[in-house]
């Protein structure tokens, strides 16, 4: 009976240590993945946002107000210009844990800004934190592998949805 407890015991050992293992390796690939040049292919705002720029879009043949057409049109160039300037932007993730991240510069003459920070990938590898000096966004990870990679930033209808290339 001792016998059968040790073997146990030693089972269930060995199965923690593989588990760790892979969880290690898991954390590592997704680290190593991570880590170079990006550059942003296309945004998409929320579900919600998306959906009020379809009907936009649907509305906008449909009406006879001139006015509202006019409003109309200008939302919808709004939208697509907002998400378009992110397109061609780079995000670089470093070993060392530093990164930056071109954004346009909606404010100003210069067409980007770029941001320089720190960067720490989640126990669950689901979720990476950029530290800058003023914020601390999280981006949650839908895709990752040598080529590609989509993440989500912001809640509700503030929500986009980025999809970079690997350069």
């Amino acid at each position: 009976m001792k016998n059968k407890y040790t073997k146990t015991k030693i089972l269930v050992l060995v199965m923690c240590i593989f588990q760790a293992c892979l969880s290690y390796a898991q954390i590592n690939n997704t680290k190593k993945l991570l880590i170079g040049k990006w550059t942003t292919t296309k945004v998409e705002g929320s579900p919600e946002v998306q959906k009020e720029y379809n009907d936009w879009k649907q509305k906008i043949n449909t009406t006879t107000d001139e006015n509202e057409k006019a409003m109309l049109k200008t939302n919808i160039e709004g939208y697509e210009s907002v998400l378009e300037a992110f397109n061609g932007m780079c995000t670089e993730f470093k070993q060392d844990g530093s990164c930056t991240v071109e954004v346009p510069n909606f404010s100003s003459t210069e067409p980007k800004s770029v941001i320089k920070g720190k960067w720490q990938l989640s126990a669950d590898n689901k979720i990476i934190t950029v530290t800058t000096k003023d914020k601390k966004p999280e981006y949650e990870i839908g895709t990752l592998n040598e080529k590609e990679f989509t993440y989500k930033v912001g809640k509700g209808p503030g929500m986009r949805t980025f999809h970079l290339k690997k350069i």
